[in-house]
């Protein structure tokens, strides 16, 4: 995520707080919220092929899950109401899902109060077959279920990712503010670029780890990783990895923060890079 970005995401944020206090003064005042709990009916698009590869989402609020069943084609479940609905479309072997406003005021709906009554989007994959997955969500839960993915990658601005298990081969998440709570994960590349939050990561085995991080919290419990490189502009990052520290050839470059291990080499090919400008990163290895 782009310096620039990150600090629009920043002004954002201050935004919303300075429209929040004005709506709870107003509250206070005697001011009424609108009646933003619709009435949601649930919708069903089936594929007509079974050659999509690549799904692609942009939901603007609510939970998105994925559910392997036996079947040959994607199904999608899915909620509208008076206020926003659905557009699908497939080619070429892509499924793009996207979600349609039907009123301008639709923003006043996404506030913290508004999200809790949205049905789920609920992507239903053949359990014989790998995909792609590219989800970008406003506001909301992505639930993974367990099973074997191509490229995952999720863009949520706000919102909580949960997964317990997946085998894929990229998996990459860029948060602006939100939590990420995930058991195993075995993937080729992992990436992690967070904002603001909270990630642990129970398990990783990757050939390649990069952990960038603004401000924030990041856990990793338990990595098996050729190479491994850690940014950390604030905030924490504790990673604990499976072999022991002798193994590894670490690099560690920082301005400002701490780090408890020291640049060293190593007596294999395994990297580990540290970078930091300010924060915390602890590393752990396994006893020789």
């Amino acid at each position: 995520m782009k310096a620039w970005v990150k600090g629009i995401i920043a002004g954002a944020v201050i935004a919303v707080i300075g429209i929040a206090v004005l709506i709870g003064g107003l509250y206070m005042n005697g001011w009424k919220f609108p009646n933003v709990y619709y009435d949601f009916e649930m919708r069903t698009f089936t594929a007509e092929n079974g050659d999509i590869k690549d799904l692609k989402l942009d939901i603007d609020a609510g939970p998105v899950r994925t559910e392997f069943y036996d079947g040959e084609t994607v199904t999608v479940d899915y909620p509208e109401c008076d206020v926003f609905g659905y557009e699908i479309t497939e080619a070429n072997g892509i499924l793009e899902v996207k979600t349609v406003q039907k009123s301008f005021w639709h923003w006043l709906r996404w506030l913290p109060w508004s999200t809790s009554n949205i049905p789920a989007t609920v992507i239903k994959l053949p359990q014989n077959k790998i995909y792609d997955l590219q989800i970008y969500l406003d506001a909301g839960m992505i639930t993974l279920a367990d099973g074997n993915y191509g490229k995952l990658n999720l863009d949520i601005n706000a919102g909580t990712v949960k997964t317990e298990s997946i085998a894929c081969a990229d998996f990459n998440i860029d948060m602006a503010a939100g939590t990420v709570n995930a058991g195993k994960i075995v993937c080729d590349n992992f990436g992690i670029d967070l904002a603001a939050g909270t990630v642990t990561v129970r398990e990783t085995a990757t050939d390649k780890l990069n952990c960038d991080i603004s401000a924030g919290t990041v856990s990793f419990k338990k990595i098996q990783s050729n190479y491994t490189s850690i940014e950390a502009s604030a905030g924490t990052v504790n990673a604990a990895f499976t072999n022991a520290q002798a193994e590894y050839n670490i690099n560690v470059n920082k301005s400002a923060g701490t780090c408890n291990v020291k640049s060293s080499q190593g007596t294999t090919d395994k990297t580990i890079k540290v970078r930091i400008s300010a924060g915390t990163v602890k590393l752990t290895f396994a006893e020789a």
